[in-house]
This record gives C-alpha cells, sequence and structure tokens, in this order.
C-alpha cells in the first residue's frame, strides 16, 4: 500500500466539497473528537501520572473513518490540533510559536493513528464484530498496534515541547497506549452493536434503557458507597450482555468504564482500594479485563442466539415445508375426489357425444347426448364393441386403422366419421379424441363428439348455390373455371384434344318481352335440360348468364364438335310447349379447339364467343369454328374494349347537349346530354357504336356515373352564370336502377344541383322490370326529387305495359315514328293516338327527331308540348350552350 492510500491523502484529492453526509459527519466527528477530548483531559486523568487513561477519541476517530472513509482524517486533525492547542498553552503558559507549532505537529499524529488503525481495521476485520474471535484482531492489530505506531511521535513531540518531563515518557507512554487503545476497544463494539440494532422494537428499546438504567445505579451504588457490591456489577454486566448482545455489553462496559474512572479520580471504589499508589494502571487493567470478558459473553450469546435462530428458523421451514406438503395431500385428494364427481357429471352434463372406450374398443361409458344420437339406450350398449355396433370396421376400415393400436401409439386429436344409429341411420360426426392413462399406463380412449350432420348438408346446398346456377341447375361461371381448368390439365396431361362450344339464343329477349320473364325462366329451364341430355356424362355444362351457355367437351375433336353443334341446334330448335303456347327457338354456336386455338380456358372461351357472335352477324341458326379472320376480328374487339375501358381515364368522353323546344313559344325548357366517345383512331362515336359493348363489359355503371356527374356539374356551373335554369335529361340503361340511387344523391349534394333539374330518361325496357320488381327503383328516384321520362316511346312491344308505372313526368316519341309521318299516314293516327294517351295520363309530351317544318307543324296542331330534332338544332358541345340560353335559337 502506498504512503498516501495508508495516510488517507488519495482520498482526501477526491474530496467532494458537495458531499452533505461528508460535511455532517465531518461535523459531528469535530465534535465528538473535541468533546470527549475535552472531558477526558478535565475528569480522566489519575494520579500519578495524571494522564487520561481511557481517550475515547481514538475510537472516536476510527469509527469516523468506517463511516465517512479516509476523508474524516481532515475533522478529527482539526479537532486535535484545537485539542492539543488548548492542553499545551494549559500546560506551559501562552507561548506564541511553542504551542502552535507543536500542537500543529501534533494533529497529524492524532489524524495519522485514526487513519491507520482503519487501514488495519479493513485489512483484518472489515465487518462489524459478531463473533467473539473477531475480538483478538481487535485487540492486536486495531487497538494496540496503531497506537504502538503513534504514541512515540506524540510523547517525544510533547517531551521537546517542554510539556512533559522526560523522566516521565516511559510512564506516559504505557499510560497513553493502553488509554487509546481502550478508548478504541469502548468505542468501536459501541458502534457495532448500534449498526447492528438500528432496529429494535420500542420493547426492546424500553428494556434496554430501563436495563442500562438500572447498571449505571448499581454501579454508583458500587463505586460511592459499597464496593462490595462488585460481584452484583459483573452480573448486571453480564445479564445487559445476555440480554442485548454486543449493543449492551458495549453500553455497558462504557458506563462501567466512566462511573470507575470518575469514581477512581475521586479516591472512591475498589479499583483505588487495590492500588492506591497507581490506581491508573488498576483502572485501565481492570476496565480492560471486565470489558473484554463482558464482549465475549455478550458475543457468545449472539452467536448462540443466532444459531438458534437459524436452528429454529431451520425447524420452522421443515415444519412449514411438511404442513404444506400434508396440505397440498390433503388437497390433492380432495381434488381428486372432486374430480372424479366433476368428471361423472361432466360426461352426463355435457353438450356433446362423451364416449368412453377400452383398448379393445369396447364401450365403457355414454351421456345422455351421446344415447339420443346413437338411438341406443346406456345399459343397451354399454360393453359392446364401438367398431362393430356404431362404427363397424367392415364397413369403416379406415376408423378403425386409426384406433386399433391405441394402448402403445397416439390417436387422431381431431377426427371426422360417419356412425350408424340404432335405426340404420348414417350420421356425421367430428371427434376430439384424447387417450386415458392410468399410472403412465394407456388404459383407454376418451371421445367428445358433436353431430355435423345437418351442417352437412347445409353445406352441401351452400356449396350447389354457389357453384351451380339457380334456375337450370348448370355449372355457374365459377365452377366452369375450376372444372374447366381441371379439364383443359387433363387434356395437356395425355395430350389429347378438347373442345369448347359457346351457345347462345336467337332473339330470346323477345320470349320476354313477349310472354314475361317467369315464362322466359322456364324456356331456360327446359333449353338446360335438352342440352345436358345431348352431351356425355364427362362433359361440362354452364351457363353464362342469360341465354348464353358453354359446353366443354375433353376427348373431342373438330369432326366431333360439328356433330355435337348439330345435334345441339336440332335439340334447340324444336317447338317448346310452355301453358298451351308453342314457343320456337333458334341458337347461335361457336366452337374453338385445344391445342389448335390456344391452350387457356378463358382464350379458348374467347375465341368461341368470337366464331358465335360471328354467326350472329351472319344471319344466326348456325355454327361456326374459329378462324384467323374470326381472330382478327375477335382481335380488334378486344383492342376496342381496351380503349373503353381507359376511355373515362384517357378524358375521351365528351357531352353535347341537344335544345329541347316548346312548341307554344318556342322558348328552350330543356337540354338532352349525349355521350359522344372521341376514339383516337376512329374518331368520334355515338353510344350505338360502344354502349352495347360497355353494357356486355360491365362499364355501364361507371360510364353512366360519369355522365350524371359532368351533366350535374355543368348544369350548377351555367345556373351560377345566371344562365337560364332547365333541366338536363339523362338516359339510363344497362344496369338496374336500385343500387344507383346511393350514387345519384351523393352526385347531387356534391355538385349541389337541385333534383328537378335532372331528368332521368329511362327505356321501356327498364320500365317493364320495374314493374315487375314494384317499381322500387322508381319509388326511390321519386323520393330523390329527380323527373322521369318515357325515352323512346313506341319502339317496344311493352310500350304499353310501362306506363302503368307511377311517378313518371314526360313521354318522348321515338324519332323513327315522327320520321315518317311525311310518308306514312297510317304512322299519323298512331301518333296520334300516342299523344293523346300521353295527355290523357297527365304526361308532358316530347317529340324526337323532328327535322322538318311539316314535322312541327303537324304535331302542334296535335297538341304535343315539346320537341327536339336537327330543325332546331344540332347537338351543341358544352362551350356553346351558353349562348343558347341566353339568346335561345
Amino acid at each position: 500500500m502506498s504512503l498516501a492510500a495508508f495516510t488517507g491523502l488519495s482520498s482526501l484529492v477526491n474530496t467532494r466539497l458537495a458531499d452533505r453526509r461528508f460535511w455532517l459527519g465531518s461535523l459531528v466527528t469535530f465534535c465528538l473528537f473535541w468533546v470527549t477530548a475535552r472531558l477526558g483531559i478535565d475528569y480522566g486523568s489519575l494520579p500519578p501520572s495524571n494522564l487520561t487513561v481511557v481517550w475515547l477519541p481514538a475510537g472516536i476517530g476510527l469509527v469516523a473513518c468506517i463511516a465517512l472513509g479516509y476523508r474524516a482524517v481532515i475533522a478529527i486533525w482539526l479537532a486535535a490540533f484545537l485539542i492539543n492547542l488548548q492542553d499545551f498553552t494549559n500546560l506551559g503558559g501562552w507561548q506564541w510559536g511553542s504551542e502552535l507549532f507543536h500542537s500543529f505537529l501534533a494533529a497529524p499524529i492524532n489524524a495519522s493513528q485514526a487513519a491507520i488503525a482503519y487501514t488495519l481495521w479493513r485489512r483484518f476485520l472489515g465487518a462489524p464484530i459478531q463473533k467473539s474471535r473477531q475480538l483478538w484482531p481487535l485487540i492486536g492489530w486495531v487497538c494496540l498496534l496503531p497506537t504502538a505506531l503513534t504514541l512515540p511521535i506524540l510523547v517525544a513531540n510533547q517531551a521537546f515541547g517542554g510539556f512533559l518531563p522526560w523522566d516521565e515518557v516511559p510512564n506516559s507512554l504505557l499510560t497513553i497506549w493502553i488509554g487509546d487503545s481502550l478508548g478504541i476497544f469502548l468505542v468501536l463494539p459501541l458502534y457495532d452493536g448500534w449498526r447492528q440494532n438500528r432496529r429494535l422494537s420500542f420493547k426492546s428499546l424500553g428494556w434496554l434503557g430501563l436495563s442500562f438504567s438500572a447498571l449505571v445505579l448499581i454501579l454508583v451504588l458500587t463505586f460511592v458507597l459499597y464496593p462490595v457490591f462488585l460481584g452484583v456489577t459483573l452480573l448486571a454486566l453480564l445479564g445487559l450482555a445476555l440480554q442485548i448482545g454486543l449493543l449492551g455489553s458495549a453500553l455497558g462496559a462504557t458506563a462501567l468504564s466512566i462511573v470507575a474512572l470518575l469514581a477512581t479520580r475521586q479516591g472512591l471504589g475498589p479499583f483505588h482500594r487495590l492500588d492506591p499508589d497507581h490506581p491508573d494502571i488498576a483502572v485501565i487493567l481492570l476496565m480492560f479485563s471486565i470489558s473484554l470478558a463482558v464482549h465475549i459473553v455478550g458475543l457468545q450469546y449472539s452467536e448462540i442466539r443466532r444459531q438458534r435462530d437459524r436452528l429454529q428458523s431451520a425447524i420452522d421451514e421443515q415444519t412449514n415445508h411438511l404442513l404444506n406438503e400434508i396440505e397440498e395431500l390433503d388437497q390433492t385428494r380432495r381434488e381428486l375426489e372432486d374430480s372424479k364427481i366433476f368428471t361423472e357429471n361432466l360426461i352426463q352434463a355435457a353438450n356433446a357425444m362423451v364416449v368412453l372406450l377400452d383398448l379393445e374398443g369396447r364401450i365403457q361409458e355414454i351421456n345422455p347426448i351421446a344415447e339420443a344420437i346413437t338411438g341406443y339406450h346406456r345399459s343397451e350398449i354399454l360393453g359392446k364393441n364401438w367398431f362393430e355396433s356404431i362404427v363397424p370396421r367392415d364397413r369403416y376400415p379406415n376408423v378403425w386403422e386409426q384406433f386399433k393400436n391405441c394402448g402403445t401409439q397416439d390417436i387422431p386429436h381431431n377426427f371426422e366419421n360417419p356412425i350408424l344409429t340404432k335405426d340404420g341411420q348414417e350420421r356425421y360426426i367430428v371427434w376430439r379424441n384424447s387417450r386415458v392413462f392410468r399410472k403412465n399406463e394407456c388404459i383407454g380412449s376418451v371421445s367428445f363428439g358433436i353431430d355435423i350432420t345437418d351442417r352437412r348438408a347445409s353445406e352441401k346446398a351452400w356449396e350447389r348455390q354457389a357453384c351451380y346456377d339457380f334456375l337450370t341447375g348448370l355449372a355457374n361461371r365459377f365452377l366452369l373455371q375450376e372444372q374447366g381448368q381441371e379439364l383443359l390439365l387433363l387434356a395437356q396431361r395425355h395430350q389429347d384434344t378438347l373442345a369448347v362450344i359457346f351457345i347462345d339464343l336467337d332473339r330470346f329477349k323477345e320470349v320476354n318481352d313477349n310472354f314475361g320473364h317467369e315464362m322466359g325462366d322456364r324456356v331456360l329451364t327446359e333449353v338446360a335440360q335438352r342440352i345436358r341430355q345431348s352431351v356425355r356424362q364427362s362433359d361440362l355444362i354452364a351457363r353464362l348468364s342469360g341465354d348464353e351457355f358453354i359446353a366443354i367437351l375433353p376427348n373431342t375433336d373438330a369432326q366431333g364438335a360439328a356433330i355435337l353443334a348439330q345435334k345441339l341446334q336440332q335439340q334447340i330448335t324444336q317447338p317448346i310447349l310452355l301453358n298451351n303456347r308453342s314457343i320456337q327457338l333458334t341458337t347461335s354456336l361457336g366452337i374453338s379447339l385445344y391445342p389448335v386455338d390456344g391452350d387457356d380456358l378463358e382464350v379458348l372461351i374467347k375465341k368461341a364467343d368470337a366464331a358465335m357472335y360471328s354467326i350472329k352477324e351472319g344471319g344466326r341458326d348456325a355454327f361456326s369454328f374459329f378462324t384467323a379472320t374470326i381472330g382478327q376480328r375477335l382481335q380488334e374487339r378486344l383492342e376496342f374494349e381496351a380503349d373503353l375501358r381507359a376511355a373515362i381515364a384517357r378524358d375521351q368522353f365528351k357531352l353535347f347537349y341537344q335544345p329541347q323546344i316548346s312548341l307554344k313559344d318556342n322558348s328552350i325548357i330543356g337540354l338532352e346530354s349525349l355521350l359522344r366517345w372521341q376514339h383516337p383512331r376512329l374518331g368520334l362515336l355515338t353510344p350505338k357504336d360502344f354502349l352495347p359493348i360497355a353494357i356486355e363489359i360491365g362499364l355501364m355503371e361507371e360510364i353512366q356515373q360519369w355522365v350524371l356527374k359532368t351533366a350535374c356539374t355543368q348544369n350548377a356551373l351555367w345556373q351560377a352564370q345566371g344562365l337560364k335554369s332547365v333541366p338536363i335529361g339523362i338516359n339510363f340503361s344497362g344496369f338496374p336502377i336500385q343500387g344507383f340511387c346511393p350514387q345519384i344523391h351523393d352526385i347531387l349534394a356534391q355538385s349541389e344541383l337541385r333534383p328537378q333539374y335532372i331528368e332521368l330518361e329511362l327505356n321501356e325496357a327498364i320500365l317493364a322490370e320495374q314493374e315487375l320488381s314494384g317499381n322500387k327503383g322508381l319509388r326511390q328516384l321519386k323520393n330523390l326529387g329527380l323527373k322521369i321520362a318515357v325515352d323512346d316511346f313506341g319502339c317496344s312491344e311493352s310500350t304499353l305495359a310501362c306506363l302503368r308505372n307511377e311517378g313518371l313526368n314526360r313521354m318522348k316519341i321515338d324519332a323513327s315514328l315522327i320520321q315518317a309521318l311525311e310518308q306514312d299516314p297510317s304512322m299519323q293516327k298512331i301518333v296520334t293516338a300516342i299523344i293523346d294517351l300521353g295527355l290523357s295520363l297527365g304526361l308532358r309530351v316530347l317529340a324526337e327527331g323532328v327535322e322538318t317544318e311539316f314535322q312541327r307543324q303537324w304535331l302542334k296542331q296535335r297538341g304535343c308540348h315539346e320537341i327536339q330534332g336537327f330543325l332546331m338544332s344540332f347537338p351543341l358541345p358544352a362551350e356553346a350552350v351558353p349562348e343558347v340560353l341566353a339568346n335561345g335559337l
């Protein structure tokens, strides 16, 4: 160890001045050191040397270092300097240089003594005193050695300063050495005892105070009045040590030292009588001996008490452990009893089948649910073999295979299998199975089952609804894709041919229009039955939509496909008798072949569709194979469809507006929006060029939404500019009205256009559908506040039926009727009747396609309200409309 570390200088360098604990501890150390030194000098000296025989500041210095570390040396040095200065001044008179100098030299010696004692304490003890064997290193290393090292220097300093005669040096060395050692021996056990008993209860503290007071009283009586009580005093000291331990022995030894010192100083007590000439040596030796004895007794008793406590703790722990084990065993017994009762109740009350089998499959227990499902009473079935009576192994061998080795192998945790009930019905059960063990040996199995027979039936019904057409029972588009792909993969794997026939009924719409949709559905059912009877069992037949069917024929070449196409034509062409009516249909068929026309199912269907459309264009009632020419047309159609799908995103649609004129005053009473497509290659296209395809590929709703939004926004803009407010007519077709009503509401709200300025023009086919559905869509439109017009009136066979719909505002006579007025007198009678019909129904009547003055005058004379056509104005782009609204035509 370095000199700096030994003396504490290295720690002094690292002292943190802001440490509150350091400052408070230093202040307490300074005060205690100075006070005990002052009291020791004033009241602790004995003749003949008149030196302090118990130097408590030595012990206080060590304790301060233990509490604060080497930093406590500063406070010790200051207190020692002050004490030495006062003492030297009293001994030699005030001589400025000598007292100050020797006091300055003596203070580091006192501080070094504390530092050396602390260093040796750390080396040989390092912990509070708990055992009697720790007393010997305490006495030898911590008490005697530090004082022996420092006192010669201290005494020499006093002698050289003239404060101590040289002839008294030997006796002074002995007295101070033992007195400083005794001070450490008294104070350190007191400090350790306090540290070990800081958490004494109030009862223990009260007992300690009472015992200490009694001891002080006995000591006073012994040393002042009755020295013969010294034996009683020793007994009291031992009692305090036995009761409290080290703290009691330290308090007793300290009290004994103080009382004995004060009494001996006054010439009282047994120590003075033992050696009147040298009472100091007697006091020191007896106090040291008595203190050592009581410390040994106290520490031994404390050790015995700690061992007793540890033993008692171990006994308590073992006792508690045994009690816990007994409690656990008792709890386990109760739980087993409860578990047995619970298991029996669970089996009986479970909301599922419960079946217990032994290793041979014999039934050990079943619950009421299992009785109800199997049809067997418990008394009938117990003991019988499950795999013979309920799940016969000859009928369901796979079930027996899973369970026959239950004793040595795992069984399926989840399993589904049918069972046979008592009356022979087959019920499907899903099981949750577990093996049953007793003493680590499998004794059987327990199964919990739920009857899913009804659920399986529902699933099959749902599967049929999801995969089959509800009307005809044929496969739907979903099943066509799934099974058709499987047939195509088989053909590819075996290098077989495959044919796809696209079947479309010619003019089937006329059946619905003339006989109604109910009759049309019956016709479709009959056609589906005839197609099914015409094909093989291995062929796949599906209904795509409406009157379109698909036949996929595996292992069929071109010749076989042609033969089947002819057979289908013959079968479908035969008259269909329904409700005493004969309905005769023709059909158009298109055929594509694998691998000639492609190896993808969608491609083959599209090519068969294209071949069918070539027949439609050529006159119907025939069949055709896909050819290169048809392929070219198909490619053009696919490109046209792609362009149509991107038209909105590319801003290629435009709205033109044709004014509607009142025949009364020639004023503009409305505008009809007319959709045009500015195709990048084909130029400006009218709706007849692309709307049928848009309806077919499912784009009509998106286009209709764009038209409505554009027209509403444009009309709101014109009204905001102060132009004449007139409604805009918008044609509606291609998809149901009901689903579009929320979008109409949202568009009107976004454009802030009042609904009376939008007129939806519905053709007769839509109105006929509304008649069948109870006019729900029309009522929703009227609730929105829209106007509704019958568009192209007179060009359909269902004309009169559509007028029964409520909520109509206007009738628009089809342009084909108006354009025939001049050449066909009979048409004049028809149009006159139509106008009269509209007037009688309270509808506004508008004639479309007016192109001559004759037509205009004739219509005016017949009472027609409004007209529109090329005679008044061609369709106008949006930028030309403000001029017309402002100034008229």
